[in-house]
């Protein structure tokens, strides 16, 4: 299958975590619609259809890069247990993560300029990292997670509706 097959995949599964899950019941019942509703409005996101599957790391941020103290110049990555081919978008949210003063994604992004969707897809990308991560961990941070949702549905308002 292609990309949009296997993330409507992925976020059926976090669908399923957020409406079944005890555990995913500590986060609130408001909350947790809205992350449901915004999962179904994946086929909003503008995904350029010619986008070829990258390699990708899933969790590239600074503390996850090796540089030479002497070059600067990288040496090599670590803690790739989930790498593998994916849209790339998926990598460049994370750049932010750590050390956001090190403006890895900024850099990024002057040296390789993005489509105007990338910053809509950034943030739903981001948002279901989260909601990943809460499963996996326990980690609930209800106040980060609004946020996350706010800035989402922000951009999302700027996205033509698709006629079904």
């Amino acid at each position: 299958g292609d990309f949009a097959e296997s993330y409507r995949a992925f976020l059926a599964s976090r669908v399923t975590w957020l409406q079944s899950s005890l555990a995913a019941q500590r986060l609130g019942l408001q909350l947790r619609e809205r992350i449901i509703a915004l999962a179904a409005q994946f086929d909003r996101l503008p995904l350029s259809a010619d986008t070829l599957p990258t390699l990708i790391h899933d969790d590239c941020h600074a503390a996850n890069f090796l540089v030479d103290p002497d070059s600067q110049r990288l040496c090599g990555v670590i803690d790739p247990c989930h790498a593998r081919f994916a849209h790339r978008d998926l990598d460049l949210f994370h750049l932010s993560d750590v050390r956001p003063d090190f403006k890895l994604l900024q850099t990024y992004l002057r040296k390789s300029p993005q489509d105007e969707g990338l910053s809509t897809r950034l943030a739903y990308f981001s948002l279901f990292d989260d909601i990943k991560h809460a499963a996996a961990t326990h980690w609930d941070d209800e106040e980060w997670l609004w946020r996350k949702i706010e800035k989402l549905e922000s951009k999302l308002v700027h996205v033509p509706k698709v006629l079904a």
